[in-house]
């Protein structure tokens, strides 16, 4: 079980490792019990989606207000610090070109997710169907 779920959790950095301890925790919580595996399931697939949402957001530039507020709090308490954009304006535009050949870096946890999603699905029908309790 181990090896299944190291080949379906792939994902990129921190997240492949947080899928990988939900899913091993809900299958291994209840002793095999199919409702542990949902649970570690649904949990991976909240987790992946919103994850991949976050993702998106960040690349399509909707959170750029917080990150131009990260680079200019040291201009609140002193006003000698050059400033690296002249206002949000300046730094939506300059994002936008920097992001113009990037590639979609959210569309890999969807993959991961929708994964989870189709495993939770076919456990969720064993379940009910009473194949595996």
């Amino acid at each position: 079980l181990l090896n299944v779920i190291n080949k379906m959790t792939n994902a990129p950095g921190i997240l492949g490792g947080v899928l990988k301890s939900l899913l091993a925790f809900g299958a291994f919580k209840g002793a095999k019990k199919a409702v542990s595996l949902l649970d570690g399931l649904l949990i991976s697939t909240v987790v992946g989606f919103a994850t991949s949402l976050f993702t998106y957001l960040v690349y399509s530039g909707s959170l750029n207000f917080v990150s131009y507020g990260f680079s200019t709090f040291g201009s609140i308490f002193n006003k000698n610090v050059n400033k690296k954009y002249k206002d949000l304006k300046e730094y939506n535009e300059i994002k936008k070109m920097e992001r113009a050949g990037k590639t979609y870096y959210f569309l890999s946890y969807i993959l991961v997710s929708s994964l989870y999603l189709i495993a939770l699905i076919v456990v969720f029908i064993l379940f009910k169907t009473e194949v595996i309790l």
